[in-house]
């Protein structure tokens, strides 16, 4: 029987125009394999995780979260193209980080998103600093051929490469592992090379993996395409990107001993790694963000005293002026809809919703009326999320909300494109 194995660095179709592989043939392919976890690695991005992770339960696989990272040369706010900074981290350097747990992905999710907002140059990128900030439920690898250490080593600079390991398992500690790779490639050779150097005076383990791209063999002609798409090349051009060496699929543990026959410790340790992970994304259930009101109140009690001051101004009376008779029908549907909305948990949820769509009025970006079954609250139109009077037209409100039949609200919203992105 082969020593277990479990990939740990694999690019889903996420990995946008590089990554080949379709997660549910992927969890096909692992359950043949026998493979008890699988772990994805997309590039800078954890756009598959909740769709990585929902299938490969379903599947009776364990999914193991992480990203195969940029890390900026220097600080990631630098927007200037250079080669090298002087703690040697190449301007578009790959760090893979897997979380162990729900601390982990929430830092993961941070880095990735600081990425996008703050690093983005050419690539989402992260810097030191974020990953000084952001450690603690991570655990890091030294990376492939593009990462920091390896760029460093078939560079020449090995006191930078060991100061660089050093720098990184100061910052993850016990969860920095050394990263093996063997595709036929000569430069993975002197990288492994030193790394095991690395591993024996540092103390530091080590851990095998394969850089997964496509899943079975025969697939990397669909994946070189897949690569001419991405750089605008053709496949008949000589000179267009490919991958040096081979077995870029997703490679059984049998063929994983049988490369690393000299290293089963690395082997080993991808198990560890999994076993290692425990992240619950805790699926069930809504998520909704928590609407901050004043202390000493409620989410209900301010959408009441909104909802009512909305209405209201909506029937053209001052705040303290009592309805009229003629207006009962508004006060009676009023009632009605806040009390099932408030039963129902979702006071927060219209208030939300209220406030960017509010936001959107005051910065004078266009907001349409509304459309589908939102138009039927009167609770919407008073807090200014809809501009229907639903009794005017006689549209009833269950349609939109029914305590018999609990789903979350659906509110249609459209704003102008221009000034979309500041809501």
């Amino acid at each position: 029987m082969a020593q277990p194995f479990v990939h740990l660095h694999l690019h889903t179709q996420y990995s946008l125009l590089d990554g080949a592989i379709k997660l549910a043939p992927l969890f096909e392919r692992a359950k043949s394999l026998s493979m008890p976890a699988v772990g994805m690695s997309d590039h800078g991005n954890l756009f598959g995780a909740v769709e990585f992770y929902e299938k490969a339960r379903e599947a009776g696989i364990k999914p193991i979260l992480g990203c195969e990272v940029y890390v900026a040369a220097g600080s990631r706010f630098d927007k200037e193209r250079r080669e090298r900074d002087r703690s040697g981290f190449d301007a578009i350097s790959h760090l893979l980080l897997i979380a162990t747990n729900e601390v982990g992905y929430r830092n993961l999710v941070y880095l990735v998103s600081k990425g996008y907002l703050e690093g983005f140059y050419y690539k989402p990128r992260v810097d030191l600093d974020l990953l000084r900030q952001r450690s603690e439920g991570l655990i890091a690898t030294s990376g492939c051929l593009s990462s920091p250490v390896c760029r460093s080593i078939v560079g020449g600079q090995l006191d930078t490469a060991w100061r660089q390991v050093e720098e990184l398992a100061e910052i993850f500690r016990d969860r920095f592992y050394l990263e093996l790779q063997r595709h036929g490639i000569p430069a993975q050779d002197q990288v492994n090379a030193e790394l095991v150097k690395m591993a024996s005076d540092l103390s530091l383990p080590l851990v095998a993996t394969n850089d997964a791209h496509y899943l079975e063999p025969g697939d990397a002609h669909c994946h070189e395409a897949l690569l001419c798409i991405g750089t605008g090349s053709n496949l008949d051009d000589p000179n267009r990107f490919r991958f040096d060496g081979a077995g870029f699929h997703v490679r059984s543990a049998d063929e994983m001993a049988e490369i690393f026959h000299d290293h089963p410790s690395a082997l080993s340790n991808t198990l560890e790694i999994a076993e290692r992970c425990q992240v619950d994304l805790a699926m069930d259930g809504y998520h909704l963000p928590e609407f901050q009101v004043p202390a000493g109140t409620t989410r209900e009690e301010v959408l009441e005293r909104d909802g009512w001051a909305g209405l209201r101004a909506r029937l053209g009376l001052s705040p303290d002026e009592p309805f009229r008779a003629s207006q009962q029908p508004y006060v009676e549907r009023m009632r009605h809809e806040l009390q099932v909305i408030e039963t129902m948990g979702f006071a927060g949820y219209f208030l939300v919703v209220a406030d960017f769509i509010a936001f959107a009025k005051r910065q004078g970006i266009p907001v349409g009326p509304g459309r589908g079954s939102s138009a039927g609250s009167l609770a919407a139109y008073s807090l200014g999320i809809t501009g229907v009077d639903p009794l005017e037209y006689d549209i009833i409100f269950e349609r939109f909300l029914n305590p018999e039949r609990i789903s979350m609200p659906d509110i249609d919203v459209d704003f102008c494109m221009r000034g979309r992105d500041e809501v």
